[in-house]
């Protein structure tokens, strides 16, 4: 994608690109962070509780229960989605930095430049409709 937008847009929409995806990117990993810790230390907290099935409290309460979904779906936000979205932004970071040179020189795309932004969009149109398919197991 900063490809696109670097060859289409020019330099100054790539560097808004760029400040976008790391600030974006930043802001999103540290909410997934946070959020998926507080809701491991929620079902932590419930299951310290003395267990009194009358008040709703401790293991086996229906609070117990809704803290282990919780708990379930913090998980992969703590430990997995958060801490990938930095290598996600240094990536983008890399290809930009990679590309720059490339960017800088062909202010004007031509035909051969057109075609090389038909086959991007065409890569990243194709991704995107492999990754949403719906596969079976079995």
């Amino acid at each position: 994608m900063p490809l696109i937008v670097g060859l289409v847009l020019q330099v100054e929409a790539l560097g808004g690109f760029l400040a976008g995806v790391i600030l974006s990117g930043q802001l999103l990993a540290v909410f997934m962070a946070n959020s998926g810790g507080a809701w491991d230390n929620a079902k932590k907290m419930i299951e310290d509780e003395p267990r009194n099935i009358a008040e709703n409290t401790g293991k086996g309460s229906e609070r117990h229960k809704a803290g282990v979904v919780g708990d379930t779906v913090g998980d992969p936000l703590k430990d997995t989605a958060g801490p990938a979205l930095n290598p996600m932004i240094k990536v983008v970071n890399l290809v930009s930095l990679l590309a720059a040179p490339i960017i800088v020189r062909n202010q004007e795309l031509g035909v051969v430049g057109w075609i090389v932004v038909a086959v991007l969009l065409a890569a990243v149109i194709w991704s995107i409709k492999v990754s949403n398919k719906v596969t079976s197991i079995g």
